[in-house]
């Protein structure tokens, strides 16, 4: 897998990846299995690689999807592939997928 450097943080390139061919990721998150739709990924203003994510796993209880759920990367264990795209994200100071 090739490295990404973007503003100084190191960027997982599956996530990219995976927004630029509309797929699916899987991950563990907060001690959960999840299946998530990355929708933006970028650096916080405290330099955090983040991810907005339409969680479709385990959702919301009610079997919805839970939209616009922000997750910190170096929190997502397991993480491998499995649509929407905002370049405008407010908790993003920098977006780059």
């Amino acid at each position: 897998m090739d490295q990404i450097v973007f503003h100084g943080v190191r960027i997982n390139s599956i996530i990219c990846e995976a927004i630029k061919n509309k797929v699916r990721l899987r991950c563990e998150y907060g001690g959960e299995t999840r299946i998530v739709e990355p929708q933006c990924h970028g650096i916080t203003n405290k330099r955090r690689e983040v991810i907005r994510i339409v969680e479709i796993y385990p959702g919301d209880g009610a079997g919805e999807a839970i939209e616009g759920k922000l997750f910190i990367v170096s929190k997502m264990a397991h993480l491998k592939p499995g649509r929407h795209y905002n370049s405008k994200d407010k908790a993003m100071e920098y977006v780059h997928c």
